[in-house]
């Protein structure tokens, strides 16, 4: 492999030693201003650049100041020369990125070593960030993996399928992006794409519910009713008896908000800590109104499933069970607006 090196520099004289030094080991781009390796830079990426401080027109400083605003071109080690020994000049230099400072008049044997070394220093960064990408993958699959098994050990008990779950994600991630969308500040793509994962373990804690209780083909007790609503305290003390062996992580915390706060109301009649509004953790208030559309539109021992069509009326309109005031307005107005991907996930899994 054969580096690729712009050299931007205005003295003809200066070039031709650049050019004398490195020329036989390198790929070797020139251009005499800023201007000019902009244009270069549209449709070459070097793999380092040596740059004059003083140039006409748009100097070193300022182009190196365009350099760190293009996440394509930022990354780039940049070697700066000048003819002025100035610390302060080397200060601003490393500030903006420079990874090297290099004096005039040339010492060729000298720059020679200093290009090779950031090369090489460059390469092993690259090397290191792609195992870091790859382990982080690894991971990521291996959590994800696990998540899902014990999301469907616990799911069989009541005799709902892996589709539930892929459902419960998808709906989620529908509605925890447009909300990142939408209101940035209120949540992050990032945390959206971890928000729907989680998602996964929302109903963790039935494990630890009676069968009597939780296969029971009717209505439940007033009694029944209580131990069953003990499912969401359950599976979030489950989820932080995890955290204290493993320690604090987001995914973590999503998972125990969800767990704990999914079947909590806007409106402060959920359970189990009557939270109102803001209250509820924006994790929540999400699974909150996928978990009813879910439960709609799966059939169960008691009632058959309900279509999209009657599911979103129901949330939307109100069944005097279910109540619009029960849900985030802004959750809700996600769910109105994006109907329709929900009613695609809903069909595809039966297809």
């Amino acid at each position: 492999m054969t580096y690729k090196i712009l050299i931007v520099e205005d003295s003809p004289f200066h070039i031709d030693l650049l050019v004398s030094a490195l020329g036989t080991d390198y790929d070797l781009l020139i251009a005499i201003d800023a201007e000019k390796a902009l244009q270069i830079l549209k449709k070459d990426k070097p793999d380092l650049i040596i740059l004059d401080a003083i140039l006409p027109g748009m100097n070193g400083y300022q182009f190196m100041e365009i350099l760190s605003r293009d996440p394509k071109l930022d990354s780039i080690p940049v070697i700066f020369t000048t003819g002025m020994d100035q610390a302060e000049d080397q200060i601003r230099g490393f500030a903006l990125g420079a990874v090297d400072y290099i004096t005039k008049p040339f010492n060729t044997e000298l720059v020679k070593r200093r290009v090779q070394l950031h090369l090489e220093l460059d390469s092993h960064r690259k090397n290191l960030e792609l195992l870091v990408a790859q382990r982080t993958k690894e991971l990521v699959h291996t959590r994800d993996t696990v998540v899902q098994t014990v999301a469907y050990l616990a799911e069989s008990r009541d005799e709902t399928t892996g589709a539930h779950i892929f459902k419960t994600q998808n709906y989620c991630s529908i509605l925890a992006e447009e909300l990142s969308r939408r209101y940035p500040d209120e949540l992050s793509l990032q945390e959206a794409q971890l928000l729907s994962q989680a998602s996964a373990l929302h109903d963790i804690g039935k494990v630890a519910i009676p069968d009597k209780i939780l296969l029971k083909p009717g209505k439940l007790t007033d009694d029944e009713m209580i131990i069953m609503k003990t499912h969401t305290i359950l599976g979030a003390n489950a989820i932080e008896k995890t955290m204290s062996m493993l320690g604090e992580n987001f995914f973590l915390r999503k998972a125990l908000e969800i767990a704990l706060t999914h079947h909590e109301k806007f409106d402060g009649s959920g359970y189990p800590n009557a939270l109102v509004g803001n209250q509820i953790p924006v994790s929540g208030r999400i699974v909150a109104l996928v978990d009813v559309y879910d439960a709609l539109t799966s059939a169960r021992p008691y009632k058959k499933a309900f279509s999209h069509e009657k599911a979103f009326d129901i949330i939307v309109h109100g069944d005097g069970r279910t109540k619009p005031e029960h849900f985030c307005p802004r959750v809700l107005q996600c769910f109105i607006d994006l109907q329709h991907n929900f009613k695609e996930v809903l069909v595809s899994t039966y297809e």
